[in-house]
């Protein structure tokens, strides 16, 4: 069914876009300027609470929601959020491997090489999902090999932290970190899409991107950035 332009809630997107960003100045800028002792970040705090309330009460109150609010009951849906919300544990750490080559002065033939490792990773979760739907319709193990392919990938950086190493020690992380991501995103994004119509599936595809994209990385991020920082002050000082 066609939707007029003027059925549409303009002001909806407006207000979420004003709350997400006001949100990611809070983790981008949080720690350097010391959270809520700054009065930026008080500023951009309130400005991520006042549009986040107005558009969750506008969903509630208008004829065509942008975001159909009703979704969050599901189980499986609520369920979805909450798995790709930890897998922004991982994509916050995406720097990782750059710094790790760039410490190790890898031209950039050699890194766009290994760079290529994680498609191959893709292809393979990818054909690893077609086989396995073709048998089993259960999404846990899937969901627990993609963390697991992902913890590992992370084990092995840690203890590959060397002042030289070949650049062929990390394919097989590059291959693990594709390799976890399409199992996670297949699996997750099966699970959420469980029981739902064309039009519910859209709201709850809205929530898994917004969390996935959004709201994950910047907020695992901002974690980590403040973990950092202090691990380099406490041993600074200890220096």
């Amino acid at each position: 069914k066609k939707v007029p332009l003027y059925g549409i809630d303009w002001l909806s997107p407006l207000l979420l876009a004003a709350a997400l960003l006001s949100l990611d100045y809070v983790f981008s800028y949080g720690q350097v300027s010391d959270w809520l002792n700054s009065n930026k970040i008080q500023a951009a705090f309130l400005g991520f609470i006042l549009p986040a309330l107005l558009f969750v009460q506008r969903q509630l109150v208008v004829k065509r929601p942008f975001i159909d609010l009703a979704i969050l009951k599901r189980k499986n849906v609520k369920g979805s959020i909450f798995f790709i919300f930890l897998v922004g544990i991982f994509f916050a750490t995406s720097g990782i491997q750059s710094a790790f080559t760039n410490i190790l002065k890898y031209d950039s033939v050699t890194n766009a090489a290994l760079n290529m490792f994680p498609i191959l990773g893709s292809v393979v979760g990818g054909v690893l999902c077609y086989l396995w739907f073709k048998k089993s319709q259960a999404l846990k193990p899937l969901v627990i090999m993609g963390f697991i392919s992902y913890i590992t990938y992370h084990v092995i950086l840690y203890f590959l932290f060397s002042p030289v190493i070949e650049p062929a020690y990390m394919i097989v992380p590059g291959i693990l970190k594709g390799l976890g991501m399409t199992l996670l995103y297949i699996s997750i994004g099966i699970y959420a899409a469980q029981g739902l119509t064309m039009a519910t599936m859209l709201s709850s595809s809205t929530f898994l991107i917004l969390f996935r994209s959004f709201i994950g990385p910047a907020f695992f991020g901002a974690l980590y950035a403040n973990q950092l920082y202090e691990g380099v002050r406490v041993h600074s000082t200890e220096i």
